[in-house]
């Protein structure tokens, strides 16, 4: 399989905007509902890193749903075939992401959630608001902001970004990130180990899926393979709330590596 299906950062951003087509609708992960300039929706979050994990991307709707079905586009990343959804119109978008702490607290079956950590999808224009606060501020790691979104037709991850402060920060020897230091923002596994939130593991939660898995998907069938794993880009509840993207029930740790303990917020949930 090629590499070549994605690129760290914001270089081609430009690249993509003059490229772009009309796309999908993007749901799931961070998302917030359609508010007014009056009665905006707003949420806080806290970004745990800022250089954008960028690919092209498919939202099909499948089941009368846009929700829960985001697939990464495969052109050019098998050798000699087209990606199965650019074959069937589906439309593509171009899509960076990066990952947040949701600051929102809400409850359910008795249990109060808060601090759930979310993909927040980008897409170009997004990006280019937050390539331009990244070069403002040098750096989003640990930036706490107001995040409104004012309009239908405004970008369901927000349009409106307001700093709130910047929370401290401390280096992690071994992997060299710069993670939250304020403990209550920290999460305990089922052993009594408390992690500091880290950005996903990208590459394993987008991994694209072979065109004949993106094929059956579109039909509605399913692959008859042992280690297929064709209900990757389906979610199966409505409304995950937090660290596992639709495109691989398999994917992501707590700690983002992919092995390890699984978080609070890796558990399914409704937001």
């Amino acid at each position: 399989m090629s590499d070549n299906w994605f690129n760290q950062g914001y270089d081609n951003v430009d690249k993509a905007e003059r490229e772009r087509s009309t796309g999908g609708k993007g749901a799931s992960r961070w998302w917030m509902p359609a508010g007014t300039e009056d009665r905006p929706s707003e949420k806080e979050c806290i970004f745990l890193d800022d250089e954008p994990f960028c690919f092209y991307e498919h939202n099909p709707k499948i089941g009368g749903e846009f929700k829960g079905h985001w697939y990464t586009c495969t052109q050019g990343v098998w050798p000699g075939e087209r990606c199965a959804m650019c074959a069937n119109d589906v439309p593509r978008y171009y899509v960076g992401l990066v990952s947040v702490l949701d600051l929102s607290e809400w409850e359910y079956q008795g249990r109060i959630y808060k601090n759930m950590r979310r993909i927040f999808p980008a897409k170009i224009d997004t990006l280019k608001l937050l390539r331009t606060k990244k070069k403002r501020r040098g750096s989003l790691v640990g930036t706490r902001w107001l995040i409104s979104r004012t309009a239908a037709k405004a970008p369901n991850v927000g349009n409106d970004f307001e700093f709130i402060g910047e929370e401290k920060l401390e280096r992690d020897e071994q992997s060299g990130l710069l993670l939250l230091s304020d403990r209550q923002y920290w999460w305990e596994d089922r052993e009594g180990v408390v992690h500091p939130p880290t950005p996903f593991d990208y590459k394993k939660q987008c991994a694209p899926l072979p065109n004949k898995e993106l094929a059956a998907i579109l039909s509605g069938s399913v692959v008859e393979d042992s280690n297929s794993q064709s209900n990757r880009g389906a979610s199966s509840n409505n409304g995950n709330a937090g660290d596992k993207p639709s495109y691989n029930s398999n994917a992501s740790s707590g700690s983002g590596s992919g092995s390890g303990p699984m978080s609070p917020d890796e558990e399914e949930v409704p937001y």
